[in-house]
């Protein structure tokens, strides 16, 4: 207790209170809202980050002030920010002592199109970079449009996002993937599971017999172990290489400025003849 209230004078002595474009500072505890920071030219303002946060390159030389959506307290406070971005926060209390601490603190999660376009608005206005921000909005809803007119003839394949094999888990309606296979045109297996992600059996699995897995991260030696393994040796899609393994995890599960590439990659996957 002691300690926090020796942290809590020691941030409200710190000269806060001036924001100008030059003397704005921020920590991002979220990978995604870092990159959108520094896609909008705003990576000279970054004064802390993630753990999590690897890219561009050129951010690991930037402070780590904690975790994924956990923040190192004395470390974040010695930075002296004006924001604290994070798309989540384990401790949502600790908001109250940044606040009191005169550090304005954002925390949202990013789960579809919009929940981007409210980051990168906000965080343009931060920046002062309110018209970089209108043409990143702009390219995002221009190729998110091009591909729903793609899609609108083809007939949509079923696809089920594991993010885990063992207890087998799938991303539900309510996360990211769900958005990211909506917008490449398919149909998320798991669409009307209302939750992020969820436990499921391999009967809910072999009884609705997905056209295409995509399964982030699954290295090519766990693929092939599986393979002889049920429920994935009564996959069709499964036996018939219709996995997608080989694109990024980061294209796929970070709403950030490349989410976009992660979203044409799954397309072109999911009907190559409509590539040709």
């Amino acid at each position: 207790m002691l300690k926090n209230i020796f942290l809590l004078l020691l941030a409200l002595s710190f000269p806060l209170c001036v924001k100008g474009e030059d003397s704005v500072r921020i920590v991002s505890l979220s990978p995604a809202v870092t990159e959108i920071i520094c896609h909008l030219g705003g990576e000279k303002f970054l004064v802390g980050r993630s753990s999590a946060c690897d890219y561009p390159r050129s951010v690991k030389n930037i402070p780590v002030a904690g975790d994924f959506a956990k923040p190192y307290l004395e470390k974040l406070l010695a930075l002296r920010p004006h924001y604290l971005l994070t798309n989540d926060l384990i401790n949502p209390v600790i908001i109250k002592k940044l606040n009191s601490a005169g550090i304005k603190c954002t925390m949202k999660q990013s789960s579809n199109a919009e929940d981007y376009f409210y980051w990168v608005d906000h965080i343009g206005k931060i920046l002062k970079k309110e018209k970089e921000a209108a043409k990143e909005i702009n390219r995002v809803k221009k190729i998110l449009s091009s591909l729903e007119e793609k899609t609108k003839k083809l007939q949509k394949k079923k696809v089920l996002w594991l993010v885990w094999d063992s207890p087998v888990m799938a991303a539900g309606q309510k996360s990211f993937p769900d958005s990211m296979i909506r917008y490449a045109g398919g149909i998320n297996l798991a669409e009307n599971i209302r939750s992020d992600y969820f436990k499921c059996s391999p009967e809910w699995i072999i009884k609705h017999q997905p056209q295409v897995i995509i399964f982030p991260g699954l290295h090519e030696k766990k693929q092939r172990i599986l393979s002889s393994r049920y429920p994935w040796n009564s996959l069709s899609a499964w036996q018939k290489g219709n996995v997608v393994t080989h694109i990024a995890e980061d294209l796929l599960l970070r709403p950030g400025p490349r989410f976009t590439d992660g979203v044409l990659l799954l397309h072109k996957f999911l009907y190559p003849c409509e590539e040709q």
